[in-house]
This record gives structure tokens, C-alpha cells and sequence, in this order.
């Protein structure tokens, strides 16, 4: 019995592995044109979630903070964090600091680390910088041993 159990869920990771191997979901803070960033305020940062299948050291979830502003973003605190997994098991949070993100560029965080467990997974982060608005982004995702699957 165990061993069917270990190929059905083998047998999902495949079909999850085809086809959210790796998902981008990209979100405001409200909807923005470029013509109202430049009315509202001169930094305005967008955020991207990344999930990945993890391959040795690569990153298994990541966050792309993008300043679409027309400033550089200064002082940018990051809040990371990933719950859920079968009865709570994955529990991960992280706070990172970015001195700048220049005007026009990404910065992409990855976690590689204590993400592993099997189940739903809700991920959420929470960017504010000294010279903008916060901006937050959550998803749901799913996590099949070491793969991170992020699905909306």
C-alpha cells in the first residue's frame, strides 16, 4: 500500500512538475500606468513571485522587486514568508534589507533554504522602502518535497 501511495504522489509531482515548473505572477499595488506613476509619486515599486523546481542550489522560490519609478527606491525592507504544508509543517519567514534599488531595475531575492514538505503553501510578501508606498503580494503555491510550485 505505501508503495502505491508513493507513486501517486510521484505521479502528481510529475504533472505539477510540467505544468507549473515555473510561474511568474505579477501584481501592483493598484493599477499604475506609467503616466500616473510620474502624477502619484517618483518611486514606485512592482512585485513578481517566481517559483521554481529546486536542482541542487537553485532557488526554489524568489521574489523580483521592480522600482518603475523615476527615483531609486532607498532603504527597501523585504518581509517573507511561507505557511502551510500538511498540518503546518512549512512555517518560513525572512526579512532582508536593500539599501537602493535604482530607478528602472529588478532586484530578484531567492530563499533556497527550509522550504521542504508536501502540501498547500500560502506565500505572502511585504516591501516598503523610505521614499514609497508599501506594496504587498500574496499567492498559493504547492510544495512537493524540495519542488516549489506557485500557482496562483
Amino acid at each position: 500500500m505505501k508503495k502505491g501511495i508513493q507513486k501517486i504522489i510521484f505521479s502528481y509531482g510529475i504533472v505539477f512538475m510540467l505544468f507549473f515548473s515555473l510561474s511568474s505572477l505579477t501584481a501592483l499595488a493598484d493599477d499604475t500606468t506609467i503616466d500616473n506613476v510620474l502624477t502619484q509619486q517618483n518611486t514606485e515599486l512592482q512585485l513578481s513571485f517566481y517559483g521554481y523546481i529546486r536542482l541542487l542550489f537553485t532557488p526554489a522560490v524568489g521574489v523580483g522587486i521592480e522600482n518603475i519609478g523615476i527615483e531609486d527606491a532607498i532603504n527597501v525592507s523585504v518581509t517573507f514568508s511561507v505557511q502551510g504544508g500538511l498540518l503546518g509543517m512549512i512555517d518560513f519567514s525572512d526579512t532582508y534589507v536593500i539599501d537602493k534599488i535604482d530607478q528602472g531595475t529588478i532586484t530578484i531575492l531567492s530563499w533556497t533554504y527550509l522550504l521542504h514538505g508536501f502540501g498547500p503553501i500560502h506565500l505572502e510578501v511585504e516591501v516598503s522602502a523610505s521614499n514609497t508606498d508599501s506594496v504587498s503580494k500574496s499567492a498559493m503555491g504547492f510544495q512537493i518535497s524540495d519542488f516549489t510550485f506557485i500557482i496562483g
